[in-house]
């Protein structure tokens, strides 16, 4: 639509035409503006529990232009430095970064186990399957 008005303005180079599309294109700047507004609040909404939005919208930012944002908000603080950028950045994850163990806790082993002489019949490694699901 903003195309057809820009193309019966510079075919007809009409005020009309012209008033037409000056129109349709501040109101696609508009329209474009409070989506991507909508888009950022939603990724940074769902960054606990949908990481992955957020980070494909930090990666699809750099592969644009190589550059991220100028600024950064959070809460009431704005920082324009890339350092502080980087210190709130790593602020704000400290925040909501919840730690997993994943290494448990540790077992002396008393002996030394050979593997190879291990031998399990049918009947102990199907009922050591259906136990893990």
């Amino acid at each position: 639509m903003l195309e057809k008005a820009h193309a019966r303005y510079r075919s007809s180079n009409s005020l009309h035409d012209y008033q037409v599309f000056k129109d349709l294109r501040a109101q696609y700047k508009i329209r474009t503006r409070e989506r991507h507004e909508n888009y950022v609040l939603q990724a940074e909404s769902r960054i606990k529990s949908d990481p992955q939005t957020f980070w494909r919208y930090i990666n699809n930012l750099k592969a644009s232009d190589g550059q991220l944002p100028g600024k950064m908000f959070h809460g009431d603080r704005v920082v324009n430095a890339g350092d502080d950028i980087v210190e709130l950045f790593a602020h704000f994850f400290s925040q909501v970064f919840v730690s997993e163990c994943v290494v448990p806790h540790c077992v002396e082993v008393q002996e030394v186990l050979d593997v190879t002489s291990l031998s399990f019949s049918p009947v102990e490694v199907f009922s050591g399957v259906v136990s893990v699901h």
